[in-house]
């Protein structure tokens, strides 16, 4: 009777034991299961219609230094010849500095002295060189300074309305007359008469180019254009203008910026009568608008971007017995986004009706 006592307690006990949960075990057993939610690829038709919202940014700047010798004098600019927005070339004139006056020359003449007639050098041959481009010299760049060459240089000042200036009766080239820069361009920011040089600034700022507009497109946008895609560009007054995507820029990540979505920035180009309408700095809309064909598709939410790429991920197969299904990343090229879709180049690895985890 007593064994049968014992053996009774021992089975209750153990009863009682599996009825007993830690707080732990309950927490893990009420804790939700991780739903992996999948879409089917889809055949349908995405037409490759999108708005994105860009700045106009301004023309990139070059700067034109000028270092001319006053000989102790203050440097003051006596005179104006190019007012902001004028177009400036070189070998023009460009303002007159204590009275002397200032040329745009090219970077990559390499003018270091006075040239009189007679001196020979690299620095007169590439002199020479320019008097050609400009016009006012004819043959060849010789390196030695003769007559011709000191009455092209005539001709090109009195076509600006100046003098060359003469050391004993005789014309000369005078280094100090020119300033240099490395391109052409139209007058952003100039001196005002009356200016007082200041040391490591420069004479003038010219815009190179014209303003454009700059959109960040995320991947499923950014992989739906190419260069050369034409898109509609809306100001803020309602006006629109036509231009082309002229530059698609690498991966850009939002960390630094969340305000800022990951993605490409795409550079849009108009005419330059349409750029110069839009005020810098401005927020303007881009839209893509486009045809679209019937052809595989999924949801947005499923492409990814990674090192590698763009991908979707593709739902776990049953493998072999005795084997663990596996999901893996597919590459896609996104053609066209609409509604929360993304046309997709056609794989055989992602046929219609294949899964794809969307998150």
């Amino acid at each position: 009777m007593f064994v049968f006592l014992v053996v009774a307690s021992i089975a209750c006990s153990y009863w009682l034991g599996t009825l007993v949960r830690s707080p732990d075990d309950l927490t893990l057993r009420q804790a939700p299961e991780t739903v992996r939610v999948t879409a089917a690829v889809e055949e349908r038709v995405v037409t490759s219609s999108l708005s994105v919202q860009g700045n106009v940014s301004g023309a990139p700047t070059r700067e034109i230094r000028f270092e001319g010798s006053s000989g102790g004098a203050r440097q003051v600019v006596t005179s104006v010849a190019k007012a902001q927005g004028n177009p400036v070339a070189f070998g023009d004139l460009l303002a007159t500095v204590s009275g002397v006056p200032v040329f745009l020359l090219p970077e990559d003449v390499p003018l270091y002295r006075d040239l009189r007639q007679g001196d020979t050098g690299p620095d007169v041959s590439a002199f020479q060189t320019l008097l050609l481009r400009l016009g006012y010299l004819r043959g060849a760049a010789t390196g030695t300074m003769d007559a011709r060459t000191v009455t092209a240089a005539v001709l090109w000042y009195k076509g600006q309305k100046q003098n060359l200036p003469e050391r004993e009766g005789k014309p000369y080239i005078a280094v100090d007359h020119f300033a240099f820069g490395a391109g052409e361009g139209s007058v952003r920011v100039g001196p005002a008469v009356g200016q007082r040089l200041e040391p490591g600034k420069p004479l003038f700022v010219l815009s190179a180019g014209q303003q454009a507009v700059t959109s960040r497109f995320t991947v499923p946008e950014a992989d739906s254009v190419k260069v050369g895609t034409a898109v509609t560009v809306r100001g803020s007054g309602g006006a629109s203008f036509a231009g082309n995507i002229a530059s698609i820029g690498p991966f850009q990540s939002n960390e630094a910026s969340k305000e800022q979505r990951a993605g490409h920035d795409v550079r849009v180009e108009l005419s330059a009568q349409d750029a110069a309408a839009l005020k810098e700095a401005s927020t303007v809309s881009v839209t893509v608008s486009g045809q679209g064909k019937r052809g595989p598709a999924v949801p947005l939410s499923a492409i990814r971007q990674g090192s590698e790429g763009t991908f979707v991920t593709r739902e776990a197969e049953q493998g072999a017995a005795g084997s663990s299904p596996s999901a893996r990343d597919v590459a896609v090229k996104v053609l066209a986004q609409e509604g929360g879709w993304a046309s997709i180049d056609a794989s055989p690895e992602l046929p219609v009706g294949t899964r794809v985890i969307v998150r």
